[in-house]
């Protein structure tokens, strides 16, 4: 009912556009991707509706056909991808 359409009126109001990225931050997200394997413990900052999430997470899948990462049940496609680092392997 209510409480859920006011949450999601909220959502839809602190939404953001996603942001272009430099050839540089590319380039360099495309090195730490290449390195990550799964078991891996990242933290990666990327888009998804509308809102950039910070996660922090083991990689349970790494897809080079479909280009995604897959943390816990999160599906994090390549092109979303703002920021990622690897913290232990």
């Amino acid at each position: 009912g209510l409480k859920e359409a006011l949450k999601e009126k909220e959502e839809r109001r602190t939404r953001v556009d996603k942001k272009q990225i430099t050839e540089e931050v590319i380039e360099a997200i495309s090195k730490v991707l290449q390195k990550i394997e799964p078991g891996y413990k990242i933290r990666i900052v990327f888009y998804a509706k509308g809102h950039y999430i910070d996660l922090q997470g083991t990689v349970a899948e790494k897809n080079v056909i479909y280009r995604f990462l897959k943390i816990g049940n999160e599906r994090i496609y390549f092109d979303d991808i703002l920021k990622i680092k690897i913290i232990d392997w």
